[in-house]
């Protein structure tokens, strides 16, 4: 679990209303949660090292928006969620007033198209057995998979479910460190492909971009029905991804530009986090107040 401080750590009493009130000198607070996708894990020459994609917000940004990053390695999005509640205590302070979320691949993992549905969803919990934060009319209403899905599209509603939840969740909290003050909005991030080195692994690689199309769409759908808060969709899927690579352009989907990938075909090199930190800073600007 990491926690990064982007900028100063100290929030003095007129950059704390800055903060709240937006002011035009003051740049506004983001946070980023999710998995190791946000914490930054990447290897370079220096080895295995953590370069978030939050560090790139504030000048992709123009100095508008700061971002800070809690991510948790391995982490499915309910898990991601849970932690949510407690990490809160050490960003409030700095009181965001935005919200950028990506998490799916670790859930995505779990799916095996050999065995039953039921059998791959015990990662994500029942969505009665926990309360929420915050009140009724603060809360998205329950994603479902479409009449006639496929044991795919279900699991895939299921996650896209808990992560309309997180969001809930995390809102809420914003909220209450705000003093009831507005939040400026949510940036969903789509779920970034493989990369190449997992292309001759046929049936893994054709599972694997037919589970991130699928949940990048119900993204997309999902994000429309978020009615307390405004919501954004940061296509980071397409920021960092090709269609055609070493001159194959035959299979299905979309997989890690070379040169954003750090090598372990699942994370990116620090030239991607910073494509990844564009994509959010875009999105999250259509968010600031004109």
């Amino acid at each position: 679990q990491f926690l990064y401080f982007i900028g100063s750590t100290t929030t003095t009493a007129a950059s704390a209303h800055g903060m709240l009130q937006g002011a035009d000198d003051a740049p506004v607070s983001m946070w980023c949660i999710g998995d190791s996708l946000t914490e930054g894990f990447t290897y370079t020459d220096r080895g295995l090292v953590f370069e978030p994609y939050a560090t790139h917000v504030e000048p992709s940004s123009d100095g508008r928006i700061r971002a800070r990053a809690t991510g948790w390695s391995g982490k499915t999005t309910p898990v991601v969620r849970w932690n949510a509640r407690s990490a809160f205590t050490r960003v409030s302070a700095h009181r965001p007033r935005m919200l950028a979320l990506l998490c799916g691949t670790n859930d995505l993992s779990r799916f095996n198209p050999e065995a039953a549905y039921e059998d791959n969803v015990n990662s994500h919990s029942d969505d009665d057995a926990d309360a929420p934060v915050g009140d009724a009319a603060h809360r998205t209403p329950r994603w479902s998979a479409p009449a006639a899905s496929t044991p795919m599209q279900r699991f895939v509603a299921r996650i896209v479910r808990e992560l309309l939840r997180c969001v809930d969740d995390c809102v809420a909290m914003m909220r209450m460190a705000l003093g009831g003050g507005d939040v400026l909005g949510v940036v969903l991030m789509t779920v970034p492909p493989l990369g190449s080195g997992f292309l001759d692994r046929g049936d893994l690689w054709a599972t694997a971009a037919a589970l991130r199309a699928e949940i990048n769409a119900q993204i997309a759908a999902a994000a429309a029905t978020v009615r307390h808060v405004r919501v954004e969709v940061a296509d980071v899927a397409t920021a960092v991804g090709t269609a055609e690579i070493d001159g194959r352009d035959s299979f299905p989907g979309m997989c890690i530009r070379p040169e954003f990938d750090c090598g372990d075909a699942l994370h990116m090199s620090p030239s991607g986090y910073a494509a990844m930190a564009r994509c959010v800073a875009d999105a999250a600007t259509a968010l600031l107040p004109t």
